[in-house]
């Protein structure tokens, strides 16, 4: 193949991945995310009309006396308590109030996922 040909080739090539892109873009409709709440992740269902389960995550401060793990699961019992199917933590950051040089308190910051089953 000459040059020319590849060149001719190459932009039939880039204009049909161009096309192809443009029509999945304008297939693509965005879910509206309510005020307040932050989208972590949607499980995209194929047709059958059902609705997406969402997946909502707060953020929470466990405190404890003892250690981190127990401060850990201090927010975790918290966060079921609140809103029930709690389904993971991510511990963000650990921190502890310090007197006399020993640590008085244990806090940890934790990101909650839960699945929201509203209607």
């Amino acid at each position: 193949m000459t040059r020319r040909g590849r060149l001719v080739a190459g932009i039939c090539v880039t204009l049909l991945l161009l096309i192809v892109g443009f029509l999945a873009w304008r297939s693509y409709s965005v879910p509206r995310i309510p005020r307040g709440s932050r989208l972590v992740g949607v499980y995209v269902s194929s047709g059958g009309g059902r609705r997406m389960p969402v997946v909502k995550v707060l953020e929470l401060v466990g405190q404890s006396q003892r250690d981190w793990q127990d401060a850990v699961s201090q927010a975790v019992s918290e966060a079921a308590r609140r809103v029930g199917n709690v389904s993971g933590v991510e511990v963000v950051n650990w921190t502890a109030n310090v007197k006399d040089g020993c640590i008085t308190e244990y806090k940890a910051n934790v990101k909650v996922a839960y699945l929201d089953q509203q209607p």
